[in-house]
This record gives structure tokens, sequence and C-alpha cells, in this order.
């Protein structure tokens, strides 16, 4: 792969769109995408558009014309015109004469940027969105039409077409549900079939569908893979089964291949760790294309580097990267004389700068390709925790806890914290800062009446401790108006005013009840941020409520974001800012048990969460996987009810101690005497490390870091320990020098 000094080498297990990125400009159709992003359209965008036809564009004396073969939707008189007038219209197409074909430049267009380039000259559905979109024109392959055209009619379209469609990622997981419990032996030909065909859309959907039913007959490609457009996919798992005869086939592909970017794909596809990744590749640092030299640049960095890094230990390496260097070098130095492309040249130069006539890529520094971790220091973690202070994102727990390590408090933050901003007002008091603009008598100077400009003063009234604040707070009720109401009632519900915690329960159970609020005043979402500082058994309903209705179970690109599963268990005891966070802080057993639930969902986004909530309260999951399919899901699934069932009743603690003693960590309380335990803990996998964090978190009511968050690499791991570790002898919790 094609890298910079000073990076460390990737391997070839890179998402197989770095393939597609390689070759899109294949086609005789090149599709480029715009820097602006637009999200995919659903299907039932596509489905609800104006015009959607087969057909395919024509070179007809130099200019693209549009041929309509079949018209699934909308009216076939003057389909292909409006078809013409929107795409040449919106800068979509330029033609051009001659073997060239129809070239769109794809100004603002989508196109289905993971697959790369279509060829227009081919028939395909098109579609033509609402008028107005930017992203009206779309495309889909030809093999779809049948089920477009049924889902059009509202009929249930076939399991071929579920199966192949990219656009309804439900759709389709239900599909390779019901063909992997039953696979049809035709189908399976068929789809094989596609899958052995030059096709960037069909072909590689295919294949996706066959390597995630497991019923995959690798066999088939041997000998034909490397024409492929998803060849990286395909070789990934030929170099498994017979690497020797794999490699005997890319030899053969790279030197008959004469199209340049179908040569970078296969130089790509040599596995990092073969001994022939160099000397397959360095023929060609001469080639004329840019981008094979680049290539062939980044295979040679990639293998000098790793001969450096063994080189600090192995005397033998040492002498196999001399002895690479004598013969490389030169070369390297005569392509540096007569290259011409910038980018090359540059990475060219890099390598050679010499130092005692050494080249750089033979002295590599140790420091750069393992950069060492740097000892604990006081003055970089209290860099962390102003940075942390000051960054208004942060709220809650992670600010407070910031504020109460900085000794002499007014001296290091005086100056550098918003009093205006609520958080940071509390923090200033907590710390005996004067900030007179927080006390009560100085909001009563200044704050004769609270309107849409100065309603933020409600933050600073909802977390000031005196006890005239409520008696102030309902002498400006009548003045209250639009975006200010929420936040009052939130001011007013802290200082225990059950009117204002029944006023924002009405507006979330039934809100026509609710005599304070109007419709335009306040959302969900800002009366949800209010009830979490609201402790009674209402006001947690409410938040279980929304956590059960908010639960995720359909997303386009069917991923686990990280920010729908923090639940900030970081805080211990303390007050979380997401409805989640809250209630699993409030009542972990009844998040755990919807978890479990969640977790036989026919949604795998909905498992997926599920799963990560479930293993991150408990420390249970077992052998259970959300992406396994329904029959080889049931048996881990029941195996983790019957855990349930025997531990629900416990506390959230007990279940934590009693997955740190199956890994060998054995604690009877989550307590300082802990602590030796979970320091322990902190070198094993990457999962007990996180629990052990969070744990010390709460344990030293420190903030480190979010679960979530974590760093999940050896290093990140090795930074993180190094860190909890210099806090623990810095502050007394551990004896110096100890573990």
């Amino acid at each position: 792969m094609i890298q910079s000094p000073g990076m460390k080498p990737l391997t070839n297990g890179c998402s197989h769109l770095c393939f597609i990125a390689v070759i899109w400009v294949l086609c005789s159709l090149t599709v480029s995408v715009s820097a602006r992003y637009f999200p995919p359209n659903l299907l039932e965008d596509l489905t609800g558009a104006e015009f959607i036809m087969v057909g395919r564009f024509m070179n007809m004396n130099g200019s693209a014309e549009f041929v309509v073969d079949r018209m699934i939707k909308g009216d076939a008189q003057g389909a292909a015109a409006q078809m013409q007038t929107e795409s040449t219209g919106n800068g979509l197409l330029v033609s051009k004469g001659g073997e060239e074909g129809v070239t769109f430049n794809g100004r603002g267009q989508r196109f289905w940027e993971l697959r790369g380039a279509v060829d227009a000259t081919k028939n395909a559905i098109w579609f033509l969105l609402d008028r107005g979109r930017s992203d009206r024109l779309d495309w889909q392959p030809v093999e779809l039409a049948d089920g477009i055209a049924a889902l059009v009619e509202d009929r249930e379209p076939d399991l071929f077409f579920r199966l192949l469609q990219h656009v309804d990622v439900e759709m389709k997981r239900n599909a390779l549900e019901e063909f992997y419990a039953n696979p049809d032996r035709d189908m399976v030909e068929q789809l094989h079939h596609l899958a052995l065909r030059d096709d960037l859309v069909i072909g590689t959907e295919a294949f996706h569908v066959l390597a995630q039913s497991q019923i995959l007959e690798l066999d088939k490609f041997l000998g034909k893979w490397t024409g492929l457009f998803h060849a990286e996919e395909v070789a990934d798992r030929l170099a498994k089964i017979d690497e020797a005869r794999f490699i005997e086939e890319l030899k053969v592909a790279i030197v008959a291949e004469k199209n340049p970017r179908r040569l970078e794909s296969l130089l790509y596809v040599i596995p990092h760790r073969s001994p022939q990744r160099l000397e397959l590749t360095l023929p060609f640092l001469d080639h004329p294309s840019e981008a094979v030299r680049s290539r062939v640049l980044g295979s040679i960095w990639s293998t000098f580097w790793s001969l450096n890094a063994e080189a600090f230990k192995s005397q033998e390496a040492k002498m196999e990267l001399a002895a690479l260097g004598k013969r490389v070098i030169p070369l390297l130095d005569a392509r540096l004389e007569v290259e011409i492309d910038p980018g090359c040249k540059a990475r060219l130069a890099e390598m050679l700068v010499r130092e005692d006539g050494t080249p750089w890529i033979l002295r590599i520094p140790q420091e750069r390709i393992e950069q060492p971790i740097p000892p604990y220091s006081d003055e970089a973690e209290l860099d962390l925790l102003v940075g942390r202070l000051r960054d208004r994102a942060n709220r809650g727990f992670m600010v407070e806890s910031a504020a109460r390590e900085i000794s002499e408090g007014a001296e290091r933050l005086k100056g550098r914290l918003d009093p205006n901003y609520s958080s940071h007002g509390s923090i200033l008091h907590s710390l005996g800062i004067p900030d007179d603009r927080a006390s009560l008598a100085e909001i009563r100077r200044s704050t004769k009446k609270i309107t849409e400009s100065n309603y933020r003063v409600l933050d600073r009234l909802a977390v000031l401790d005196d006890e005239g604040v409520l008696p102030f707070l309902k002498e400006h009720e009548g003045e209250i108006e639009y975006r200010a109401r929420v936040p009052y009632l939130r001011a007013r519900a802290m200082h225990g005013d059950s009117w204002a915690v029944n006023e924002l329960l009405a507006a979330m159970n039934q809100p026509s009840s609710s005599t304070f609020l109007n419709d335009d005043d306040w959302s969900p979402r800002m009366v949800l941020e209010a009830l979490l500082w609201v402790d009674t058994p209402e006001a947690t309903e409410v938040l279980k409520k929304s956590v059960e209705q908010s639960w995720p179970s359909k997303s386009f690109h069917d991923e686990l974001m990280f920010e729908t599963v923090l639940m900030e268990n970081y805080a211990g005891a303390s007050r979380r800012t997401l409805p989640l966070g809250e209630v699993a802080r409030r009542d972990p057993q009844w998040l755990a048990a919807l978890a479990l639930k969640k977790m036989a969902d026919k949604s795998l986004t909905a498992r997926r969460h599920a799963a990560a909530m479930f293993k991150q309260l408990t420390g249970q999951l077992g052998s259970y996987r959300p992406e396994a399919f329904a029959r080889d899901r049931m048996q881990p699934l029941k195996e983790l009810e019957a855990w349930w069932s025997d531990h629900k009743s416990e506390s959230r603690e007990q279940w934590l101690i009693a997955y740190f003693k199956d890994k060998g960590f054995a604690i009877d309380q989550i307590n300082r005497e802990a602590l030796p335990v979970l320091v322990r803990a902190l070198e094993s996998d990457f999962f007990t490390h996180n629990l052990a964090v969070e744990q010390i978190s709460v344990i030293c009511d420190k903030y480190f870091t979010d679960f979530i968050m974590q760093d999940h690499s050896y290093q990140g791991q090795e930074r993180m320990n190094v860190r909890v570790i210099g806090w623990l002898q810095a502050t007394g919790f551990l004896a110096p020098n100890k573990k």
C-alpha cells in the first residue's frame, strides 16, 4: 500500500472500498463524486420517483441520447426527453464521440459512491426523483428491474431481488436469513454465475450474498478471479485456502495485465506479509502510469519499514536490510532523476534523504517506527483537565471531576473559564472562585425580566444553591415565553417544585394537558434533558419509555454508531447527560432485561445495539453474536437467558465482580481495596481493560474516558495504562512502583 515516510505500513485488511476507489475509472462511463455528501436514497425514495425506466445512453453523432427500453413508472411519452434534459441540464453529462462513449462528470451526484463507475451505454434502471432535488438522478443495475416493478405495483419482490438489492438493509438481512435457512441450489448456481461476472455492482453483490450465507464455492474462482472488480475480496479468501496457487495466478495476471488501473489493483492485493511482495512490484517502478508507480513506491516503503523495525532486534534482519538497500537504492536514485509526477517525486525524495551518505529508508529511527510512550506527567494531566473544562461540549461528571482535581483552582483557572456557562459557573463556585454574576443577589440586580435574550440565566439559577432561588423563579412565571419555558421548568424542578415536574411529565405523557407549554415552545428532546434532573419514579418511567421507543432498528448502512451505545458509565453514581445513560444509572436491571429482549429482534441493528448494552452492563455475552443467522443465535441466546434468570435480581456491581473473578481478577467489592487487582486487569483484553478503567474511574471519582471511546489498539491500551497507573500513584491511591 502507498505510504509516506513516518507512517506505519497498513495491511491488506482494508475495506474493499479502497479497491473500488482504485479501479472506478475503468468503465467507458466515469462517475466522480463531489466533496459534498449526499445521503443515499432509500428504497421508498426510489420507488416514489416521478419516472422509473430501463434504458441506456447511446452515442448518436457525437452527442448522448437516452433510449427507453422499458417503462416501470410514469408516462412513456416524453420520458426519454425528460431524462435527456435532467442529465444534461444539470451538468451531469459530457458527450464525446468515438470509442469514448458518454462520460458522466457526476457534479453533485452520488451514483452509489461505494459502487464506483457505471457504464451508461448498457441498460440500467434510471430514476428521476422529485423535482428540485440536487440528487434527482439515480441508478440501479438492470437485473433488479422486475423487483422494482413489483414494489411499484405493491407486490412482494422475489428472493433474487431482495438478496441483491443494496438499498433496504433490513429487507436484505431478512432475505439472507431465508436463503441461509433454505439455500435453493438453482439460486446458488445463479449467484455464482453472477459473482464470476466482471461487473462492479451486481457481481460484487452476488459475491457478498454467497460469502455472508457461508455457501461460497471458492474453487469456482480459481483461474478466473484476477479479472473481477471484487478481486480483492476473492483474493483474501483464496490466499487462505491455497496461497501458493493464489500467488502463481497473481504473478501470471500481473505480467499479462496491460490496463494500468487493473494492474494497480492487482499489485494492491499482494498479501502484505508475502516475501514476494517487493519482487512482484519492483519491475513496475518505471511504469508509465503514475498510479502504478505510486503503488510500487508504497510496497517498497512498507518493505523497508518492516525490515527497519526488525533490524533493531535481529542481526539477520539488519544484514537483509543492507543487502536490499544495495540492490534497490540505485533504482530509486535513477527513478528520482527522471520522475515527473510531483507526488511520486516528493515520495522518492523523502525516502532518499541522505545523512552521512545513508538514505532515510535505511536508517528510520526506532522512535518513528514505534513511538515510545511518555511517562505519566502531572503537567500533561493538568493540560488535559483544563482543556476538558474549557470545552463546551463536555458536561456533567467529566467536567466536575476535572475541576475537583485541579488544586489552587483560583490561580489555575482564573480567566480560563466562562462563568456565563452554567457548568463552568458551578465549578468556579465549588472551587471558591468568586463569581458575583452567579450569585442570587447579583442576578436579582441585573435581571429585572427573563426574556428570549437573557434566558440562559435560568441555567445558573438551576444549579445555584440558595433557598431564595425558587421564590425568585415563581416571581417571574408570568413573563416566561418561547424558548425559555422548558429551561424555566427545569430550573424550578431542580429546586424541588412539584408543579414544574408535573408540567414536564405532562408534556411527554399527554401534551394537551400541559398548562404552561405551548406547541411551539418545546421538543421532546428538550423535555427529556430536563427530566434527567428529576429523580421521581414517574420521570424515570418517561426516560425508560424514551429509551425503548428510540431503540435503533433500521439504518441504511446497518452500522452501530458508538453514540447510540454511550451509557456514560464513567461516573459511578453521578448523573448522566443522556436518557440511556441515566436509565443505566437508575435501573440497570431494567435496561439489561430490555437489551436481552432486543437481542432476539429481527433487526440486525437492534441486536447489535442490544448486545453492546448487555455486555457492557453485565460483562456477559457468551458465544452470542448479533450478526449470526437466526438458527445460530438460538442456543447462545438461551444460555444468556438462563444466566439472566439466575442473576437478574443482582446489582451491576455484583455482575461485574463475578465477571472479574471469572477472568482471574478476584475482588470482593468495587472499592479502594480492589484497585491493585483492577490495575492488573488493565493488562488484559480490550473489553476487560475498558471495564477496569471504568471501575477505577468510579472508585476514584475521576473521569478518564468514555467506555465506548477507548482506543482499541495495543499501544492505545498501553498509553491508558501509563496514565491510569501514573495518576493513581501520583494521587496516593496506589503505592509508587506497584501495579
